[in-house]
């Protein structure tokens, strides 16, 4: 069920938000977590060119002993989860689960090579839980830490993509977060998460659900823990309160505490709103190896997100012309070769490699590069390949 919409402009508009949530969420967790478990410095901050509109330049993470730009855990989850849809087309739980765990253990997709780190209690014992019993339901009613929220847009996009109803989707989405945080609490706040991005995203309007989400407490004396209701809850006073990502970020990183999980999913409701476009090409530009993830994001939105509008076009054989009806079968006829050239390739190497017949062998490689090379220049002049 890809998210998909009619009219063009505003297909570009969905994919430029959806993008920005997914970088929101990067960039939130490199600008706040040098900021992670200092003072609130919002109001006390100043910085070079900031009178001129320049923003928050990203610092180095003396915690974690990190160069800037470097992402945490929010960030090397939120890439597991697209590795994983992108290896198996679909938001497999187990799958996700797994990813986790490779990096829990092994620093797979950490801005650290070889280790992971700034890894929260709740995650750590339940992807230890997983590794020893394959347990995708992990934690109890009184894990509510905000570990699940911190990692949620990809899973909004991936639990489209799989799920045939928007209930389904919903479920996914929930199921990936109750690998390490398996709450009742954690789940409405995920539930919240989405909601927001379908007004966001889907609609391009800001949700109705702030005014009961953003409660009375003063905008300076947000909370800034790791409980997940409040992280969500000063996510989006940071949000509303701000009319720009870039200012909506910055508060969000200079809150203090956990300001690296608060300025991550600050990051993805901004993002989601404002798309990516708004988000400061300098902050882009200081993550490290900030192509390789622009390349995954794409890759991933290809594969969640409907490239195409609806076509109004009738099919070829209802169209009133001849030579359309031709033509079209010209080319199924085309196609049809190129896959018959592919079919005998894929023959002669199992005969070669199985040593059957006379083309066991080198005489089958020989013949199988010749059908492939045929192929190819078959699809070149029909231009389905460079």
């Amino acid at each position: 069920m890809k998210i998909q919409i009619e009219d063009k402009i505003a297909a570009a508009k969905l994919r430029d938000r959806a993008k920005g949530a997914i970088w929101g969420l990067i960039v939130g967790d490199c600008l706040g977590s040098p900021f992670q478990f200092g003072p609130r410095c919002t109001g006390r901050m100043s910085w070079p060119g900031q009178d001129e509109g320049r923003p928050l330049p990203m610092a180095s993470c003396k915690t974690f002993d990190c160069p800037p730009g470097y992402w945490t855990d929010d960030g090397s989850m939120a890439l597991c989860i697209m590795d994983s849809f992108i290896r198996r087309k679909a938001l497999v739980i187990g799958d996700v689960a797994q990813t986790f765990l490779r990096w829990y253990r092994d620093g797979y997709l950490s801005s650290i090579e070889g280790r992971s780190f700034d890894v929260g209690g709740a995650t750590a014992s339940s992807l230890t839980k997983f590794g020893k019993t394959g347990s995708l339901h992990n934690g109890s009613e009184s894990t509510q830490g905000n570990g699940a929220v911190m990692r949620f847009a990809p899973s909004f996009f991936a639990a489209y993509a799989t799920a045939d109803s928007e209930e389904g989707a919903d479920e996914l989405m929930c199921a990936v977060g109750d690998i390490t945080h398996a709450s009742s609490v954690v789940r409405k706040d995920i539930e919240t998460l989405a909601d927001i991005f379908r007004s966001h995203i889907m609609k391009g309007v800001k949700t109705k659900a702030y005014k009961e989400i953003l409660g009375k407490t003063p905008y300076d004396n947000l909370p800034n823990g790791g409980w997940s209701p409040t992280t969500v809850q000063a996510a989006c006073c940071y949000f509303i309160a701000r009319n720009t990502f870039a200012e909506s970020l910055t508060d969000a990183a200079l809150a203090g505490g956990d300001a690296d999980t608060i300025a991550a999913v600050t990051g993805q409701i901004a993002g989601s709103y404002y798309g990516y476009e708004a988000i400061p090409r300098e902050w882009i530009e200081a993550v490290k190896d900030w192509r390789k993830i622009d390349d995954m994001i794409e890759q991933f939105l290809d594969l969640t997100i409907a490239q195409q509008v609806k076509s109004e076009t009738k099919p070829f054989w209802k169209t009133n012309s001849l030579e359309g009806i031709r033509s079209e079968f010209k080319r199924m006829n085309d196609l049809h070769e190129v896959d018959l050239l592919l079919r005998a390739a894929e023959g002669a190497r199992g005969a070669a490699k199985y040593g059957r017949g006379r083309l066991g062998g080198g005489d089958g490689y020989s013949v199988a590069e010749g059908l492939v090379e045929s192929a190819i220049k078959r699809m070149k002049s029909l231009s389905i390949c460079d």
